[in-house]
């Protein structure tokens, strides 16, 4: 009897060795990118027998949501995280709620992702989740057509310091070009254009304040920006001619 209980643990063991061997297999893959065969690992794990380890299945299912969202498999990604959200604790539930909010969002489903977002942005078990779920929350305010919201939203995000402040600062003065604010527009872009140290990330930003320059008849600022934003961007956005006539407005060469 001693000796078959011996041999039982120690297959246990072996068992539950394999199995986190498969997992950290997986984890590589998926870092690598390799999303569709960390899915079949992933799969693999969560149907073998003797996984019963809550928080490590819950993992493994995150995971995998995260492997079908890239794979294109959006609906079993769906029902994952909102599995994982139902079971989960803590911060591990919020961040399913998260990635499933942000799916139904970008899936066009603004209307069913607005209170999950509303709760998460009060979020306690993470400031990080609490964070993105304010900005994502703002998107989905635009997404519904409540653009009061989203641009008081913006501009709590964009005047605090955080991951998500330029993305709000863009998203407000984008706001105001589109209702035809061009000039409050103008000096937002100008603002964030004072503070952004990415060289690209700047150009698109003087290409966008050159659009609200422009549309405001403030050419000669319109072609300060058109300068910054680069020859190449305006010529894929078909707006050379538009600079070329604001130098000329401005006597520019």
């Amino acid at each position: 009897m001693r000796r078959i209980c011996l041999l039982m643990g120690c297959l246990c063991v072996a068992v539950a060795q394999a199995a986190d061997e498969r997992l950290t297999f997986a984890e590589g893959l998926l870092r690598r990118g390799l999303s569709e065969q960390a899915a079949v690992e992933y799969e693999a794990f969560l149907k073998a027998p003797g996984n019963t380890a809550d928080e490590i299945v819950n993992d493994a299912r995150f995971n995998l949501a995260e492997c079908y969202e890239k794979l294109g498999r959006v609906t079993e990604a769906q029902k994952l995280y909102q599995q994982v959200a139902s079971q989960a604790k803590g911060e591990r539930a919020a961040a399913a709620k998260l990635r499933w909010a942000i799916s139904l969002l970008e899936g066009s489903q603004p209307e069913k992702a607005l209170s999950v977002l509303e709760a998460l942005s009060v979020n306690k078990d993470s400031a990080d989740i609490a964070e993105a779920a304010r900005y994502r929350l703002a998107v989905c305010y635009e997404a519904v057509n409540r653009p009061k919201h989203a641009e008081a939203l913006y501009k709590y995000i964009g005047s605090n310091p955080g991951k998500y402040a330029a993305h709000a600062r863009l998203a407000r003065a984008t706001l105001a070009a589109k209702d035809g604010r061009y000039e409050e527009a103008e000096a937002l872009y100008r603002e964030i254009l004072e503070i952004e140290s990415d060289p690209e990330r700047k150009k698109d930003v003087a290409l966008a304040a050159f659009s609200s320059a422009y549309r405001a008849e403030r050419y000669a600022e319109a072609a300060t920006f058109a300068k910054e934003a680069g020859e190449q961007r305006l010529a894929k956005h078909s707006l050379l001619l538009p600079a070329a006539w604001a130098a000329l407005r401005c006597n520019r060469p």
